[in-house]
C-alpha cells in the first residue's frame, strides 16, 4: 500500500485506527508509525491478536502503540476508547476509520434485517458518531486535526449484490465531502480502494467474480482514456 504523506505533518502526532487489524488497518497503522505517529488501535479481536502489530510500532523509534478492545456500534465502548487515548497520550491529532462489513448473501432482499443494521451501524453510523465526537473535542480545546474515512468504489459505482455495503459508503462519502466546511481547522477525507487481499473479501467474493470484475474494471478505464 502506497501513501504519499508529509512525514513532518504526522511526526509527534497521535492517531487512532479503527478497524486496526484488518489487512488494510495494519498497513495503515504500521505506515503512519513509520511516519512518526503514535498509535490506538481498535478493534473487536481478543488482545492477544494485537500483540505483534503492537510490538513491530512499539520496537520503532519515537513511537508506541496501545491496542483498545471495542465495538464501534456501542457508545460505551466508543467513550472508552477516547477515554483510553487521553489516558496514554493526551490527546488525538489523527482519526482513522476503516472499521467494516461486506457481507453478502446474493441481492440485499436475501439479506435479513441483522445483517443489514449491523452493515449501517458499522460502516457509516459509527465513523459519523466517531467523527463527531472527536471534532467536538478538537474545537472545544482549539486543535487542527484529520479525519480519514474509509469509504469503497463501491460507493461510488453501483453493483449488483452490492447494495447495502454499497449505500453505507457512498452515504459515507456524502458525509465526508458535507464536512469540508470545517476546513482547514479540521480536514476530513474518504478514500475509496478498490478490493485488497483480506478474509473479509475472500470471504464475500469468490476468485472468479473478483476476476470478472477486474476485467470490467480495466475495460472501464480504457473507454475512460478514450472518452
Amino acid at each position: 500500500m502506497f501513501f504519499a504523506a508529509n512525514t513532518y505533518a504526522i511526526r509527534g502526532k497521535v492517531a487512532l485506527v479503527t478497524g486496526a487489524l484488518g489487512a488494510i488497518g495494519q498497513e495503515t497503522s504500521l505506515k503512519l508509525a513509520s511516519l512518526g505517529a503514535s498509535l490506538v488501535l481498535v478493534g473487536t479481536r481478543p488482545k492477544s491478536e494485537s500483540e505483534k502489530l503492537c510490538e513491530q510500532i512499539n520496537q520503532m523509534d519515537g513511537v508506541s502503540a496501545i491496542y483498545v478492545r471495542a465495538d464501534v456500534r456501542k457508545s460505551a465502548d466508543i467513550e472508552h476508547m477516547f477515554a483510553e487515548a487521553t489516558r496514554r497520550f493526551f490527546q488525538i491529532n489523527i482519526l482513522v476509520n476503516i472499521a467494516g462489513i461486506a457481507l453478502y448473501k446474493g441481492y440485499y432482499t436475501n439479506e435479513d434485517k441483522e445483517t443489514i443494521d449491523a452493515g449501517i451501524d458499522i460502516n457509516l453510523r459509527a465513523p459519523m458518531e466517531l467523527t463527531r465526537l472527536f471534532v467536538k473535542e478538537l474545537k472545544s480545546h482549539g486543535r487542527e486535526g484529520v479525519v480519514v474515512n474509509m469509504a469503497s468504489f463501491a460507493g461510488l459505482v453501483p453493483r449488483e449484490h452490492f447494495e447495502v455495503y454499497g449505500t453505507t459508503k457512498a452515504a459515507l462519502i456524502y458525509f465526508t465531502k458535507a464536512s469540508q466546511y470545517l476546513a482547514p481547522q479540521i480536514r476530513i477525507a474518504a478514500v475509496a480502494p478498490f478490493f485488497v487481499d483480506s478474509p473479509m473479501v475472500n470471504k464475500s467474493v469468490t476468485a472468479k467474480k473478483l476476476k470478472r470484475l477486474l476485467t470490467k474494471l480495466k475495460v472501464g478505464l480504457q473507454l475512460a482514456k478514450l472518452s
